[in-house]
């Protein structure tokens, strides 16, 4: 989801969590790094989570969605 800085524009994306997509390889806090992979677009968010952190989940899923779309995603919390 994008809001414009005028809030004029609003402007999202859905992902179908069932989708098959490539999920990049993810660093995780721990130091392991995952094998990028052909799944379900929904996987990215376990395989960060083997470390035990939800931020590594959520990056994971992220790097995903910048890998599948070519769209940064930043000022996410």
């Amino acid at each position: 989801l994008h809001v414009s800085a005028d809030r004029q524009r609003v402007e999202m994306v859905s992902i179908p969590r069932d989708s098959h997509v490539e999920i990049p390889a993810c660093n995780r806090s721990d130091g392991t790094t995952s094998d990028a992979r052909d799944s379900r677009f929904n996987e990215a968010f376990s395989i960060g989570s083997a470390s035990g952190e939800v931020s590594d989940a959520a990056a994971c899923t992220i790097r995903t969605v910048e890998s599948l779309t070519g769209v940064f995603v930043h000022g996410w919390i």
